[in-house]
């Protein structure tokens, strides 16, 4: 099977977002949802209470104190970030974080996420509107790569045994595969029906252009190394 074939299957077989991320996601795109209405959402799914928990007390924020409570976790990291955590704890469930083809793990591979997400909220600090828009692309911009070491494991294909930029590594999944990250992630939030200006700004990124939230989530893709 080539593969093409794989990650169309792949994406095929993807379950629907489950009820509760849908939900957040049409709150998170209503500009008049307040902390209180993700809140009662996420309170709902105790597991995915517990995973957004889990994620927020991940060491690389560098939170002094442990945080216990839901409503201080959305306070702290905003719906944007609550939103990524939500989306993570669904692919962590629904797929096998097996990335060693990119000489990683999980906690790495979050960690990289949570990178990006960091750098994106700096560059657009005072326009709020884009900071939400590019962290929450930053944050979830290389989820492909899931799918594409799934594949890579089974054909004992090693994608990188040195340190590379995200972007380095699209150029290398493109000579090896003929597709990259960038265009399986498109691929993953057409299926689930997420905006179309969301879809448009990841395959975008895959070069500089007009796009000026593109162009800055190229930038960071090109910051961050494996």
């Amino acid at each position: 099977m080539s593969i093409l074939e794989y990650i169309k299957n792949e994406i095929d077989k993807l379950p629907p977002l489950p009820k509760t991320v849908e939900e957040l996601k049409r709150t998170y795109e209503d500009k008049n949802s307040t902390a209180s209405d993700l809140e009662k959402i996420i309170l709902k799914d105790p597991l995915l209470t517990a995973d957004i928990l889990k994620v927020a007390n991940s060491p690389y924020y560098g939170f002094a104190h442990e945080i216990h409570d839901l409503r201080h976790a959305i306070v702290l990291f905003g719906f944007d970030e609550i939103m990524n955590f939500a989306i993570y704890s669904f692919f962590e469930k629904n797929f096998d974080f097996e990335l060693s083809p990119y000489g990683i793990g999980e906690i790495d591979f979050l960690n990289f996420s949570i990178l990006k997400s960091k750098i994106s909220k700096n560059f657009f600090k005072n326009d709020k509107s884009r900071s939400i828009l590019l962290n929450s692309i930053s944050f979830l911009s290389d989820i492909g790569k899931i799918v594409i070491a799934k594949f890579a494991k089974q054909e004992g294909i090693n994608i990188v045994d040195k340190d590379e930029s995200l972007i380095n590594i699209d150029h290398i999944e493109k000579e090896i595969f003929g597709v990259d990250t960038i265009d399986v992630t498109a691929s993953i939030f057409e299926k689930w029906n997420f905006e179309k200006k969301f879809v448009k700004i990841i395959l975008e990124s895959s070069n500089c252009n007009e796009n000026s939230i593109s162009n800055f989530l190229y930038s960071i893709r090109s910051i961050v190394s494996i």
